[in-house]
């Protein structure tokens, strides 16, 4: 699970095992995939110069590699292609000051609709970050080809009437629960606790599918807060383990690092083989993915919201937001460590070797450090997938003094060919074998030449792409339709 340097190398844990083993491992048969993968364009502003959703088809059984996997845009000549993505083939996203530059930042596909956020005020004084605030979502019947639009500023108002300033931020999850569809919205909001002058930190909301009401933690809050639930202002290294450290300090603090608590830019509930239930959220500005039991199943007597997970390079920080160290969660080696990640991506049953059959979650890792004594090397030429086992550690069953190896884990890591330091999501479809949005328009960041679209990538190496044909931004790779499997 380590990141050997120069992380230009190969990485990843070497395959010995056939493809005939592998299949054995996973059951005397397993399906061939078709899916179509989504790129919706990301809109952070007035207008969007491409507001069409375009599909890459992927196919592949059992990948060991990409040389397993077969991926090409669809073309309108691709007759039975189009036919299967039906009325989404070419959707053409809202575009318009009242129905919302779409999307922001991404789109979901989920039993025949298609969920998609935008965003309308833009014209309106913003506190926020940038890639805040979808103040509507559009939701497309596939089946009936209709629209139904809700009002998601209006959700957010009445989930947290007591914050002033509040906005969908970034992505979203959906579920199903007991017949009931939910969407879970990632939130920005301004914290006056924190900070007089307003820090921006983190939650989370959940409304019904169907009917845009708000569903109330299992507490009966309309939300979930982030610092307030499992954050704490302590300063040492020992409480900022089982909690996630938050600060009052002026701005980004005297490191400059701590520009917001935390930047949440991905959130996953799920509920686990053995029925426990969880809710995963990411964080750009303090590296890491964090699980937790799901505030919207248990109470807070019963553990809801209780971190039980971390992955990933979050700092320590001293009362002027000075970094006093770095926290190393289920990395092997002290001296590696993540600066900015996104999204989260649950498989139930990994299909790489060395996690074989195991429950996962997939990270995107913008960028890499390395630290040396006192000089710290970054990695700037590629980003990176890294797929972890879902290692649950309540504190409560702790024994003796915690340190970061309370949650150590077995992961891997695949080297992307090209570095976005923005947005990105990837997940798991093979031994060792992702799919993954290439994030920031190559121009943002200065890449002329790159493809901007999906790549697919294994850990030895290889890498495949397919290109959306103009400069674009795409946020993750977990739009998609899957047609056999």
């Amino acid at each position: 699970g380590t990141c050997p340097r120069p992380c230009s190398s190969r990485l990843g844990t070497m395959k010995a095992t056939a493809a005939g083993a592998l299949a054995l491992a996973l059951g005397s048969h397993v399906k061939a995939t078709t899916e179509y993968v989504g790129m919706a364009p990301v809109a952070l502003c007035c207008s969007n110069v491409n507001s069409t959703i375009k599909w890459a088809k992927l196919q592949y059984d059992s990948p060991q590699s990409v040389d397993d996997v077969s991926m090409a845009m669809v073309e309108a000549d691709m007759v039975a292609d189009v036919e299967a993505l039906g009325s989404w083939f070419d959707f053409q996203l809202p575009e318009s000051k009242d129905d919302g530059y779409g999307v922001v930042l991404t789109a979901r596909v989920f039993d025949e609709k298609l969920y998609m956020p935008t965003e309308t005020s833009w014209w309106d004084d913003r506190d926020l970050t940038q890639g805040c605030c979808a103040s509507r979502m559009h939701v497309h019947d596939r089946s009936t080809n209709t629209t139904i639009v809700h009002d998601t500023s209006d959700i957010l108002n009445t989930a947290m009437p007591d914050v002033a300033t509040k906005g969908n931020s970034h992505t979203f999850d959906v579920s199903k629960e007991d017949g009931t569809t939910w969407v879970t919205l990632d939130v920005q909001y301004l914290n006056y606790t924190l900070n007089a002058a307003g820090a921006k930190a983190d939650g989370v909301v959940v409304f019904d599918a169907e009917t845009g009401v708000v569903r109330n933690t299992a507490d009966g809050a309309g939300w979930y807060d982030t610092p307030a639930t499992s954050g704490t202002l302590a300063m040492d290294e020992t409480s900022t383990i089982y909690k996630i450290q938050h600060g009052s300090w002026d701005g980004a603090g005297d490191s400059g690092a701590a520009f917001e608590q935390w930047h949440q830019n991905g959130v996953l509930r799920w509920t686990g083989r053995d029925g426990v239930s969880y809710m995963a959220i990411t964080h750009y500005a303090h590296h890491e993915a964090v699980i937790m039991l799901d505030p919207w199943v248990y109470p807070t007597v019963e553990g809801g919201g209780e971190v039980v997970q971390r992955f990933g390079s979050p700092g320590i920080y001293n009362a002027t937001g000075g970094v006093t160290g770095y926290h190393h969660f289920g990395l092997d080696e002290s001296t590696f460590f993540f600066d900015a990640v996104h999204n989260v991506h649950y498989n139930p049953s990994s299909t790489t070797e060395k996690l074989l059959g195991q429950e996962t979650l997939t990270l995107y890792v913008n960028q890499v450090y390395y630290e040396s004594g006192t000089i710290i090397h970054p990695e700037t030429d590629f980003s990176f997938v890294a797929e972890f086992v879902i290692n649950p550690q309540r504190q409560q069953d702790m024994d003796g003094p915690i340190t970061d190896a309370v949650f150590d884990t077995d992961y891997t890591l695949a080297q992307l060919s090209f570095i976005s330091t923005q947005q990105g999501g990837a997940r798991n479809i093979g031994n060792g074998v992702y799919i993954s949005s290439t994030g920031i328009a190559s121009t943002a960041i200065n890449q002329p030449g790159r493809l901007d679209g999906m790549e697919v990538v294994d850990i030895d190496g290889g890498h495949i792409s397919v290109d959306y044909g103009t400069p674009n931004s795409f946020y993750d790779s977990f739009i998609r339709v899957v047609v056999e499997e």
